[in-house]
């Protein structure tokens, strides 16, 4: 990994990082935390590489601040606020701040899937 001057880094390997398996309202999920304050010293956003592995599901829930989910691989169903919507890969879902989301796999292939939170100071 390369850091910058303080210390933080600027470019971040996945096969480097500790992952999570302890994730709130999550089931059957991992989790790596790829950019954030204490990672890389930014300021207005996070990002978490999540995979959901069949039969998980990210049970609803909500958060104070707004989020975007970009899928790579797998499919799910997902509920943003009542509406429901099948998600695959190269699908991108906007969850606003306050409002419920879940989502459940699909099929046997696992979820994963990028997500962008911002701004971080909300948290």
């Amino acid at each position: 990994m390369v850091a910058t001057d303080a210390g933080k880094k600027v470019l971040v390997k996945l096969s480097e990082m500790p992952f999570r398996t302890e994730i709130p309202n999550h089931e059957k999920a991992v989790a790596w935390a790829l950019c954030n304050p204490e990672i890389c010293g930014n300021e207005d956003i996070k990002i978490v590489l999540t995979e959901l592995h069949p039969g998980g599901a990210a049970l609803p829930h909500t958060h104070p601040y707004e989020h975007v989910y970009f899928f790579i691989s797998g499919r799910a169903t997902a509920k943003v606020n009542g509406v429901e919507y099948k998600v695959e890969p190269n699908c991108c879902l906007y969850i606003a701040p306050n409002v419920v989301h879940e989502a459940v796999v699909e099929g046997g292939e696992t979820l994963r899937f990028l997500v962008v939170n911002g701004p971080t100071h909300a948290q």
